[in-house]
């Protein structure tokens, strides 16, 4: 099924998400209290990298032979897949040609006694144990995602399948990215029955199919039963297609910027994906401490985007801030405007750009408006479903103004 291509005026955006699917039931139009004049990604400078990436997105209207790995951090507004989802679905509607898509950075939460996400199951034998960097107990080898599963057994499983979540694309799986720490000398690996091999002992291992698959099963054996080592796994990138959009959406329930920091792989995770856009959206848990110090948020901010633009070089990068919430689902929580505050100013003084999603969601009142429109959680911290596929649909909108503003400057020019 061949789908129609990016539409290059303003005007047919909205028609073009609805037809698509992407408004689902929540046509933003009709929320009143939204600040959608304020909807736009804001300090945008026409950098290299900006230009890069603009350009491969409007080629990828064009053609299917580009790539764009795009790398979303976050926190449980991520885990939970429901805002991640709507833009993966967005960007792929909007950008791809036909209805093979891929899926991007995936993890067996379910696996480490955490949700998971709708869209892929996940079965497991054996004994694992997880551990994440927003513990208190120290962690070691842990990367980009913010968690790890560990095995000593003799023999373990993890089994993923891919469900039929995404209406119109095809989301199976023709290769599979490992990210890993074993030795080959410990332990043997079965990926859907073949043997793979860990001949670099590099922090990752890649295993492509003959035909899409759905379902991922691999199989990990001890060979030594006297050896003291461990398999670790930090997640898995699946894609359908060599060429696309690539959107890894990456979340940690209570994941703070502290909890990227000591994630001690990151800086080799990020070499391997070398993403050309990279998305922040963290805050949230600092601000719900009550004893929330912002320049310490903005210290602890600044060191992560150096951090990433240290080992990704040619990433533009987009900060997004915490939306309105309550502590405790009844009281008031100023600390969110400070961590935006804080948010802004690192991207201003960084050069991030950023989208204010605190300014976007309305009035000082806004999350009260939200949750009468049923649109939040229970606790009014979080959203619900339909809450957060409005916030995606709301943070694609912004994209587009850009891409097109953009597009409408640098190439349409005679």
């Amino acid at each position: 099924m061949r789908k129609v291509k990016c539409i290059t005026s303003l005007t047919g955006i909205a028609l073009l998400l609805f037809a698509t699917g992407s408004f689902s039931q929540n046509n933003y139009f009709s929320y009143k209290f939204l600040n959608l004049q304020e909807n736009r990604f804001r300090n945008i400078e026409d950098t290299d990298h900006y230009r890069r990436l603009m350009k491969k997105f409007s080629k990828a209207c064009r053609t299917d032979t580009t790539s764009i790995n795009i790398l979303h951090m976050g926190d449980s507004h991520m885990q939970a897949g429901f805002y991640s989802n709507e833009i993966r679905k967005n960007l792929h509607n909007y950008f791809s040609n036909d209805t093979l898509a891929n899926l991007g950075f995936i993890f067996p939460y379910s696996t480490a006694g955490t949700n998971n996400p709708g869209h892929y199951q996940v079965e497991s034998t054996g004994k694992w144990t997880s551990c994440k960097a927003v513990d208190r107990k120290p962690c070691s080898q842990i990367g980009l995602s913010g968690i790890n599963l560990k095995t000593r057994d003799k023999k373990a499983t993890l089994k993923i399948r891919i469900k039929d979540y995404f209406p119109y694309l095809n989301y199976l799986i023709k290769k599979a990215e490992f990210f890993c720490n074993y030795s080959d000398s410990v332990y043997k690996l079965h990926v859907n029955g073949r043997e793979i091999k860990n001949s670099t002992n590099s922090n990752t291992l890649m295993v492509r199919f003959k035909r899409p698959t759905d379902s991922l099963l691999l199989e990990v054996s001890r060979k030594n039963s006297s050896d003291s080592g461990s398999f670790r796994l930090s997640g898995i990138t699946v894609t359908r297609k060599d060429h696309g959009i690539n959107y890894h959406g990456i979340g940690v329930n209570g994941a703070t910027v502290h909890s990227y920091l000591e994630c001690e792989l990151l800086p080799a995770h990020l070499k391997r994906l070398q993403p050309d856009w990279v998305i922040i959206s963290l805050g949230t848990n600092e601000a719900y401490n009550q004893h929330f110090n912002d320049q310490e948020f903005y210290k602890e901010l600044s060191k992560l985007i150096k951090t990433i633009k240290a080992h990704s070089p040619n990433t533009w990068m987009l900060l997004t801030t915490p939306g309105h919430a309550l502590r405790e689902g009844k009281f008031k929580n100023p600390n969110n405007s400070l961590a935006r505050d804080q948010i802004i100013r690192a991207a201003n003084e960084l050069g991030c750009s950023y989208w204010d999603f605190y300014n976007v969601m309305g009035e000082k009142d806004a999350i009260s408006r939200w949750n009468n429109n049923k649109l939040t959680a229970s606790d009014k911290l979080h959203l619900n479903k339909d809450g957060y596929q409005l916030k995606a649909n709301l943070f694609f909108d912004a994209f587009l103004k850009s891409f097109h503003n953009f597009y409408d400057q640098h190439l349409t020019k005679p």
